[in-house]
């Protein structure tokens, strides 16, 4: 019998193939893009559900520990792919493009680590993290049906603060990793009514903006202005944040349901889901190199299949090394 629960592990991977496809469809020009770039918010929508019960007791361990584990690979990461880029493919990365890697900007342009803009985001939610968790446990000892105008408040609060002051993020990425955290306290601390509730107004919200999304696709000529196209755009944010959430909800809950909350899992997935969760991380860091930008295969390779086989393989193999690299700096700065 299996004891964890290996729904979020499922959801992680489904979230990893998600982004892998995504970036090929990008290099392809192919309109599904669209649909798969939603990977970004699962992984921002799972990031806060690990993180929404958590006690954090000692607040500078909590930073220290989850800041290494997210910088150590990235660093590695950056000096070894923009050490590359700047010897072998110096026409497409300078050192600016490596500075602002280096200082975390996520406006960099350097495409095979384009990707890496999500760091600085993840960091800036696992600042806010033990804030927002005591905000929350604060609210929740009331035992009150205000606390709802509460987080409804307080994520307008977020929302506006991100909108008009702190404009270098998005603001609904910010908000996304938030729902997370409200998700996990929701589904732990109160009742399956309300986790249901919760589920069907946003997998509304989902098929209503992304129906509304696809009709403004096909008939851009609806959107006259600049300031109507702004708009659009913030709609289709809005409306990736809700789908991504009602996917990882929708999926984990489908994974529990098959394998009756784990006891069924058979151990095969158990150690291919373990193997996903150790090296997710590095897939993602690693995997845009092989696809996009001057190191991509497919601008090499003649047959897709055998350069999408290759970009499986090269992924995996460099994410396994530069596991191993991290762990090597980690006993060192251990």
């Amino acid at each position: 019998m299996i004891n964890r629960d290996y729904s979020i592990s499922f959801v992680r991977l489904v979230a990893t193939v998600f982004i892998i496809v995504c970036h090929i469809y990008q290099y392809f020009c192919v309109g599904l893009t669209f649909w798969f770039n939603v990977a970004v918010q699962m992984f921002f929508f799972i990031s806060g559900y690990l993180y929404g019960n958590r006690k954090i007791d000692d607040v500078i361990s909590f930073y220290g520990k989850n800041f290494k584990k997210i910088l150590v690979p990235y660093y590695l990461c950056v000096i070894i792919i923009g050490g590359m880029g700047l010897i072998f493919k110096g026409d497409t990365c300078n050192l600016h493009d490596i500075g602002k890697l280096l200082i975390l900007d996520a406006a960099n342009n350097y495409m095979p680590l384009h990707n890496l803009w999500f760091i600085a985001y993840i960091l800036l939610c696992y600042l806010m993290t033990p804030f927002v968790n005591k905000f929350l446990d604060r609210i929740e000892e009331k035992k009150s049906y205000i606390m709802l105008l509460e987080v409804v408040l307080f994520t307008l609060g977020v929302y506006i603060f991100f909108e008009h002051y702190a404009t270098f993020y998005k603001s609904l990425w910010i908000i996304c990793y938030l729902v997370g955290i409200f998700y996990r306290r929701l589904s732990e601390n109160y009742g399956k009514v309300q986790k249901y509730i919760f589920a069907v107004i946003v997998g509304l919200g989902a098929i209503f903006t992304k129906g509304v999304d696809i009709y403004l696709l096909k008939n851009p000529f609806i959107l006259t202005t600049d300031e109507m196209i702004g708009k659009s755009l913030k709609f289709h944010d809005f409306g990736h944040v809700l789908l991504g959430t009602f996917l990882c909800i929708f999926l984990s809950q489908v994974f529990r349901w098959i394998f009756k909350n784990g006891e069924k899992t058979p151990r095969w997935i158990v150690t291919f889901l373990d193997l996903s969760d150790k090296y997710s991380y590095e897939i993602y860091l690693v995997h845009q190199v092989f696809i996009l930008g001057a190191f991509s295969l497919y601008s090499v390779i003649s047959s897709v299949w055998i350069a999408t086989i290759g970009v499986i393989v090269g992924t995996i193999v460099a994410a396994i090394i530069l596991h191993k690299l991290s762990e090597v700096v980690f006993k060192i700065i251990k």
